[in-house]
């Protein structure tokens, strides 16, 4: 919910480039899509839950970076990937 308010009232952090890749959002946001699939696919009602709002959490932040800065109307793991590309990371996909 942060990165989201962060992208949406400060335009700039954007362009920011985190150091290492380890450290930088861009490079690792597209592993936290493994986890919600799995989460969804989940047999216990918790897990499934928990699964549901991590996916809902990046398709709200993915729609927010295609929206006000990459514009390629794609799913959000390729928002992603067009998100690590755009600063210059080697970003995951699921």
């Amino acid at each position: 919910m942060r990165v989201r308010i962060g992208f949406t009232r400060y335009a700039e952090a954007y362009y920011f480039h985190d150091g290492e890749d380890h450290s930088s959002l861009a490079a690792m946001i597209g592993y936290a899509a493994v986890p919600a699939q799995r989460g969804e696919a989940a047999g216990r009602p918790d897990v499934r839950l928990a699964g549901t709002l991590l996916a809902r959490a990046l398709k709200d932040l993915a729609d927010i970076l295609d929206q006000r800065f990459l514009r390629t109307g794609a799913p959000p793991t390729e928002v992603f990937a067009a998100y690590a590309a755009d600063q210059g990371r080697d970003g995951a996909q699921s």
